[in-house]
């Protein structure tokens, strides 16, 4: 699903006497404000029934690089992981 694909499902299912436009920019807003509470809240954030987003360290590693097959080292980074509400992961387990 793209963006624009998810931002008319969310218009047309919110019920809301909005524009797509106004639906856009609350999403992006969303997805921004998400971002913004990783980075100054200790690298997480809960929403009760979705799931957790967390900020994760990874260590500086060993890699090979595959047009060269020479060895790399890829330094240490964070990235962000995401564990699912253990209700909706029944839901979705059920419904496959």
């Amino acid at each position: 699903m793209k963006k624009a694909d998810f931002i008319n499902t969310v218009h047309e299912n919110a019920g809301l006497e909005i524009s797509r436009k106004l639906t856009g920019e609350i999403i992006d807003t969303t997805f921004n404000e998400l971002t913004t509470l990783l980075q100054n809240e200790g690298g997480k954030f809960a929403y009760p029934g979705f799931g957790t987003f967390s900020i994760k360290a990874r260590a500086e590693r060993q890699g090979i690089n595959p047009k060269t097959k020479a060895r790399i080292t890829i330094p240490a980074s964070n990235t962000v992981g995401f564990k699912v509400a253990s209700g909706w992961k029944k839901n979705l387990t059920n419904n496959l």
